[in-house]
C-alpha cells in the first residue's frame, strides 16, 4: 500500500509540468484608423519594420502608434474585415486579456461585440502593445477565421 501512495504522489508531481502558469500581462490599445483592414485574422508585429509594412498594408500612416521599444514589446492585432458587418464603428475590444505561460503569449479573445444600429460597412479592428516579448503567440477564444 506505501508503494501504491508513493507511486501516485510521484505521477501527480509530474503531471505538474503538463498544467503551466501563467501571469497576465499589460497591454494598450491602438486606435486604428477609419480605413478599413481587409482581412479576417490576427497578426504580431516584433519590429519597426513590420509595423511599416503593416501600415503600408493598410496605405494608412495616421495609425497613432505610441513609441515602442521592440527589444521589450510586441503588438498584436485582431482583424474582422474579410467579411460582411454592418454598423457604427469598427474599433472593438475583442483582446480581452494577454497572459505570459512560459515562453508564450496567449492572447484571449472575446466575441465581437455589437457594433451598433447603423447599416454602414465597418471593417472591425483590435490592436494592442504588450509589455511582452515571447517566441510564440497563440490567439485563443472567438479568433476570427
Amino acid at each position: 500500500m506505501p508503494n501504491v501512495v508513493l507511486l501516485l504522489a510521484a505521477l501527480a508531481f509530474a503531471g505538474c509540468d503538463v498544467f503551466e502558469s501563467s501571469e497576465p500581462v499589460a497591454f494598450t490599445r491602438i486606435a486604428l484608423p477609419a480605413r478599413p483592414v481587409l482581412v479576417n485574422g490576427t497578426t504580431v508585429v516584433r519590429g519597426d519594420y513590420q509595423l511599416s509594412a503593416f501600415t503600408r498594408s493598410v496605405n494608412d500612416s495616421l495609425i497613432s502608434v505610441p513609441t515602442i521599444d521592440f527589444d521589450r514589446q510586441t503588438v498584436l492585432g485582431v482583424f474582422y474585415g474579410g467579411s460582411f458587418h454592418a454598423g457604427c464603428r469598427g474599433n472593438v475590444e475583442t483582446i480581452e486579456g494577454i497572459r505570459l505561460a512560459g515562453d508564450a503569449l496567449i492572447v484571449e479573445v472575446g466575441p465581437l461585440p455589437d457594433l451598433g444600429p447603423c447599416r454602414a460597412i465597418v471593417y472591425p479592428s483590435d490592436m494592442v502593445v504588450v509589455n511582452a516579448r515571447a517566441t510564440s503567440v497563440r490567439f485563443v477564444g472567438a479568433v476570427p477565421q
